[in-house]
């Protein structure tokens, strides 16, 4: 318990080292990952499970992963969410964090490489990634950077951007700039060193994770295959002809499904809102996403998007529960927004070249699951869609 000060210093100090004055004596927010959704895996990789934590007697929670091993002839290229993407090698492990963790992802044992975002942790506003290892704590604001945690010691190197390190004994972090590494053996941290020549090779691994992003277009319809308004770069436009559709450019077009008489709008400002009807299903429910116009969707991975939800609903994708009504609920208002990201399935045989979805539901199975919000009511309201792409 001593401990827990001293790495709070420690990462109060890398946002002075970054030259961010206003941010001095401010004790930042950890930026969690709350999703490590898997781009290319090989050989044998665990995902391991558990319950999540239900909110309150009488509610079931689904499951959450909480951790990902890779065998001898594993590894896992995932998306951590919005916050960036990593490679896990074999022989290698990770666990998710949970409510109480002051870190962002732990890593357990063997190789890894990540690609931190630095504009979308610059967003987030005084905010950080905080990577802990058998011996160390990392913080960074959006780098590329390795750790090997093998034989009792860790080795850490930033190949991009910088990484504060701080040992598991406490003590003053250690700032690694570009090009430069250290290894920590029973609690020490010595002087950083140039990476070796092997160390420098491996900067050709963030290839196999790194995304490109691309605005997309966001409509909402009320009936498959059929559009009247579009969202993109801050203009509200109105489709005169469908078959102009395909001059859009990429376009994500949302599509209630099995919710009754609920209705999609699309404001102003870009959010699409989902709104009760008089007999709307509330839930389960789904909210389909397809993707069209797309150039090389051979290369199109993911989309990134922000959603909030109203409070006693549940998110799901895929069976992985990633928001529900303890992420900031007030008592009569929705969610906070969170930012989110869903991997993409290709269709074939139809117009639209990719697909996601998403599974809303209550938590609490004694909850009247119909006609449960009054008409007009916003049960989701979504924001900022991205596509992500393989880099070439």
């Amino acid at each position: 318990m001593k401990l827990a000060p001293l790495r709070i210093l420690a990462t109060v100090s890398l946002w002075c080292a970054y030259g961010s004055s206003s941010a001095c004596g401010q004790a930042p927010v950890v930026a969690k990952v709350t999703q490590a959704l898997s781009l290319a895996s090989s050989g044998t990789v665990q995902r391991v499970s558990q319950p999540g934590a239900a909110s309150g007697p009488g509610k079931t929670a689904a499951p959450e992963i909480r951790e990902i091993v890779t065998g001898p002839d594993g590894s896992d290229a995932m998306l951590l969410g919005t916050l960036g993407a990593a490679r896990l090698e074999a022989n290698s492990a990770i666990r998710m964090p949970d409510a109480k963790s002051t870190h962002s992802l732990e890593m357990l044992k063997g190789r890894l490489f990540l690609n931190i975002d630095a504009a979308e942790i610059k967003k987030r506003q005084n905010s950080e990634f905080r990577l802990k290892t058998p011996a160390a704590l990392l913080a960074v604001k959006g780098t590329k950077f390795f750790v090997v945690s093998e034989n009792g010691r860790d080795t850490v190197g930033a190949h991009e951007g910088a990484v504060a390190v701080l040992s598991g004994n406490g003590g003053t972090p250690l700032l690694l700039k570009a090009g430069q590494a250290v290894t920590i053996i029973q609690g020490q941290v010595p002087a950083a060193r140039a990476m070796s020549q092997q160390e420098l090779a491996d900067a050709s691994l963030y290839d196999k994770i790194s995304l490109v992003e691309s605005p997309l277009a966001l409509s909402g319809s009320d009936a498959p295959g059929s559009i009247l308004r579009y969202f993109l770069r801050g203009d509200l436009t109105t489709l005169q002809d469908q078959s102009d559709m395909a001059k859009i450019g990429p376009l994500v077009v949302c599509t209630p499904d099995r919710m009754g008489t609920a209705q999609l709008e699309l404001s102003n400002d870009g959010v699409l809102r989902l709104k009760a009807g008089s007999m709307s299903v509330v839930a389960p429910g789904v909210l389909k996403m397809a993707i069209y116009n797309l150039l090389q969707p051979e290369d199109v991975i993911a989309i990134r998007f922000q959603i909030r939800v109203a409070k006693e609903l549940m998110v799901s994708s895929n069976g992985d529960k990633w928001i529900d009504s303890k992420n900031n609920a007030s008592k009569r208002g929705p969610t906070e927004w969170n930012e989110c990201a869903l991997l993409l399935n290709r269709v074939s045989g139809r117009n639209e070249q990719m697909s996601a979805s998403l599974v809303f539901d209550t938590e609490d199975q004694k909850a009247p699951r119909r006609a449960a919000k009054g008409k007009g009511d916003i049960l989701v309201e979504m924001r900022d869609f991205i596509l992500l792409s393989r880099k070439k």
